[in-house]
């Protein structure tokens, strides 16, 4: 075996890094961040450890040293191709890297790394040498923890199918995480230490010492030093607050507290108090030191207006221009916050011209005898930038939050196929958001938590080429899983409980592809779907779609007969721009109306209801075979939660290539987003169609017809319950079992409609979401119909609530406050997907 790096503890720390090394160890792991890890980026004296006499190449990777962790995470951020010659530079450098990575993982000692190799001098392999932190068997609480093993155990992530190595730093680490949940617990005095317990040939055993002192309660928060503002306006700034409906106290949660200074000092700032500190002040403990007095000091200082701006170093903007942007004009008072909001603005003018690496430093200078606070603006512009080349890298995230590579399953191409930027055009990062944009709509990608407008959990970095006026870009994509399997059961208002199976993909074989395969099965429906579309035919402008599909529906809501539908469909679509895009299509499908309500008798042979009802409500199988052409207009912003643009859809569809069905329907589709505050966003959908029969059909079919009420059109109503109706003769039985023929309202269904959906949205976080919302609508038994006096309209509120796999779940609440006699009401309905 020949050995091609040296063992890192070879290249010798100095006598000062040891001393350092042996003082901050504690309990066999290093209190600090790994201090060695520099070394192992050692590329520069390790590389030249490399014999330039080995001129064979790389035929195999193995790891060896792995007893605990698994040999093949090391595999996969290995980046060294196989192939590469061992005696070239790039190799060696690549080498470094790779262990680099390794290191990265958390699960290996740095200073025990090292790379042999071993085989016939033509082929090598090459063999990563590794030795693990010991593992931590067990951890122990002792003393008054006031809380289970598990739930502590928890909140350190110890759970039993996580495995955790004791590296360097790690007793600190759960000291901080314990310290933090007994804080927000109301334990303010906590007592914490962490100690090496038992150490084996198997792993180690942690050891906690817990005093977790009184519990303490808030009884009252005031403020001190405060003249400017009053204690009650104060206290609609802060969030530790004693009481709650005046009837349970809460706990004191020092991590609150402090969080409330900084929304103190902000405030402050924000009304011109520009030298104004909040410090922790006096507390008091009471009620047998179960409960604290807390106050907030707070130095004011003096109240500053905007003074004069100054300008020094632009040359591409003219001050007017840079001044654009500023919304606090001279003698308004000076809110810094909005100010440096307001100086955003000013870096991405920069930026969007490709000044990406200038430089605005802005200084706020107080005169405290004038009250009057100048602005200056140092601009240093830098060179203007064009793009050389964007890398695409994917990455995947460790337990501790540290990266590695990994090679992505998206392919380039898909990827590409959304930057707006071409290699020698001018750097204008807004052309590199809007990227991102496109990015974040694909579903296919990690965003930032809790981020609004989101961001990608990686997303773009600039990489300047030294020397010259170009700049590289390095987008790093963390990818999600866009495919699952899914078993289980469902229920919604509609079809009541169901179990069903689906295997879904929108990301099939890393291409963009999406299908769908599923079943539903339920008491009131009865479905099997398959579905495709490859939204860039070879890459090109060209979409395809298919479906075929499978029904069996009972009566629902308020239609008064069941039916069975199979089919298919295919499509052929373009796209016309970025935001527009065209498909003509071709569907087939057969239907048999079925559980026709066979209760109701017409009023007399010759009565006008008799002749249309029995045209309607025949169980005659039909086919229909028809042609369609949409138009669809896409400007939202973000797909999932769009806060402006539109998206609007045309159709036509004309029936009676074949079949027995003749009729052309014509539809329109129109959303729009308005974002009125930073969570708050006003929703509007606007909705009409019609269809006209024409040829040997002389009434709409009965599954062709519009029909009202539900989830997704006007909530509130039972679904399909709005519908003209015609007065039929029904057969009852009363208590006593005697046939009794009275009136019933028989709903058919209409030949127009439109509604309309007014939404007010609030993003509480990015799986809850509030709406309060304005519905309205009506159905027409034929087009020329229409009359004001019919609408249908609703009020509520409701919540959508995103699961995993962006699965969104809607709970709307809605009450009637325009309805006809005939209609009838549900309240509350529960289904699944967004309504628009």
């Amino acid at each position: 075996m020949t050995s091609l790096l040296v063992l890192l503890e070879y290249m010798g720390p100095t006598f000062d890094q040891a001393n350092q090394l042996k003082s901050t160890r504690r309990g066999g792991g290093l209190r600090s961040s790994s201090p060695f890890l520099v070394l192992l980026v050692l590329s520069t004296g390790l590389i030249d450890c490399i014999s330039p006499c080995f001129a064979n190449v790389i035929g195999d990777f193995r790891v060896d040293g792995t007893y605990s962790s698994d040999p093949a995470d090391v595999l996969k951020v290995i980046q060294t191709p196989i192939g590469a010659s061992l005696s070239s530079p790039s190799t060696r450098l690549s080498l470094s890297e790779d262990l680099r990575r390794i290191s990265e993982l958390g699960v290996y000692d740095p200073l025990d790394l090292r790379v042999e190799t071993e085989g016939p001098e033509t082929l090598k392999t090459v063999v990563f040498k590794v030795k693990e932190y010991p593992l931590v068997l067990d951890i122990r609480y002792i003393g008054d923890t006031e809380y289970k093993k598990k739930r502590l155990d928890t909140e350190l992530g110890f759970e039993a199918d996580q495995k955790i190595f004791f590296r360097p730093g790690l007793i600190d680490q759960f000291e901080d995480k314990l310290e933090t949940f007994y804080n927000s617990k109301g334990f303010s005095n906590v007592f914490i230490e962490g100690r090496e317990g038992e150490n084996t040939d198997a792993g180690v055993i942690l050891e906690f010492v817990i005093e977790a002192g009184n519990k303490l309660k808030l009884q009252e928060v005031g403020f001190e030093g405060n003249t400017a503002f009053t204690d009650k306006e104060l206290r609609k700034v802060v969030k530790t607050k004693p009481k709650t409906l005046l009837l349970f106290r809460k706990k004191f949660d020092e991590d609150l507290f402090d969080q409330d200074m900084q929304r103190l000092r902000y405030y402050y700032q924000s009304h011109g108090f520009l030298e104004a500190d909040v410090e922790k002040g006096s507390q008091t403990l009471v009620k047998n030191d179960k409960r604290l007095d807390v106050n907030f000091e707070v130095e004011e200082g003096p109240q500053y207006l905007m003074g004069d701006v100054y300008v020094e170093g632009a040359s591409t903007f003219s001050r007017s221009e840079l001044m654009a942007p500023l919304t606090i004009q001279p003698r308004d008072v000076l809110d810094r916050p909005k100010l440096i909001q307001d100086l955003q603005e000013v870096r991405s003018m920069y930026w969007n011209q490709g000044y990406v690496l200038a430089q605005i430093e802005p200084e706020i200078v107080p005169d405290p005898d004038s009250r009057l606070a100048d602005l200056y603006l140092r601009i240093t512009e830098n060179p203007r930038l064009r793009l050389r080349n964007i890398r695409i890298q994917g990455v995947g995230e460790a337990a501790d939050g540290s990266t590695f590579d990994v090679p992505l399953e998206t392919k380039d191409y898909v990827i590409q196929r959304e930057f707006t930027l071409e290699p020698g055009e001018v750097l204008d990062w807004s052309q590199v958001d809007e990227t991102e944009r496109k990015l974040i709509n694909t579903q296919f990608f990690e965003s930032q938590q809790a981020v609004f407008p989101p961001r990608l959990k990686h997303g773009f970095q600039l990489e300047p080429v030294l020397d010259t006026d170009e700049a590289d870009l390095l987008l790093q994509l963390e990818e999600t899983d866009t495919g699952f399997i899914q078993f289980g059961g469902g229920f919604s208002t509609d079809y009541g409980p169901s179990l069903n199976i689906e295997f879904k993909d929108r990301n099939a074989f890393g291409r963009a592809w999406q299908y769908s395969i599923g079943a539903d099965i339920g008491k009131r429906r009865t479905s099997v779907d398959f579905s495709f579309y490859n939204p860039r035919v070879n890459n090109s402008l060209y979409s395809t779609r298919y479906s075929l599909f499978y029904r069996d529906v009972d009566r629902i809501g308020g239609r008064q007969f069941g039916e069975k539908r199979i089919g298919g469909s295919f499509a052929l679509g373009r796209r016309l721009s970025d935001t527009t895009s065209i498909s003509f299509g071709y569907g087939l499908e057969r239907v048999e109306i079925q559980d026709i309500k066979d209760e109701f008798i017409l009023r007399e042979p010759d009565d006008i209801n008799a002749d249309i009802v029995d045209r309607l409500f025949t169980e005659d199988p039909n086919t229909t075979s028809s042609v369609n052409t949409r138009l669809t207009r896409d400007t939202r912003d973000y797909v999932l939660f769009p806060t402006k643009g539109a998206y609007d859809v045309l159709g036509v569809e004309v029936a009676g290539l074949g079949g027995d069905n003749n009729f052309t329907k014509f539809s329109g589709t129109f959303d729009r987003f308005f974002k009125l505050r930073e969570k708050l966003v006003f929703a509007v959908r606007g909705h009409a169609a019609f269809a006209n029969p024409f040829g040997d059909t002389e009434d709409i079919p009965l599954q062709e017809r519009y029909f009202l009420g539900g989830a997704n059109s006007i909530r509130g109503f039972r679904s399909s319950g709005v519908s003209p109706y015609r007065i039929v003769r029904s057969r009852v039985e009363d208590i006593d079992g005697t046939e009794i023929i009275e009136d019933d309202e028989l709903l058919i269904g209409g030949e127009a409609e439109w509604f309309s959906n007014l939404e007010l949205r609030y993003r509480f976080s990015d799986a809850v979401q509030s709406v309060v919302f304005f519905d309205s609508g009506s159905v027409y038994e034929e087009v020329g119909d229409f009359d004001f006096s019919d609408i249908r309209a609703s009020v509520g509120t409701g919540l959508r609530l995103t699961l995993f796999g962006n699965a969104l779940i809607r709970l709307d609440l809605g009450f009637p406050v325009a309805m006809e006699t005939q209609d009838e009401k549900q309240s509350f309905q529960f289904n699944f997907g967004a309504n628009f």
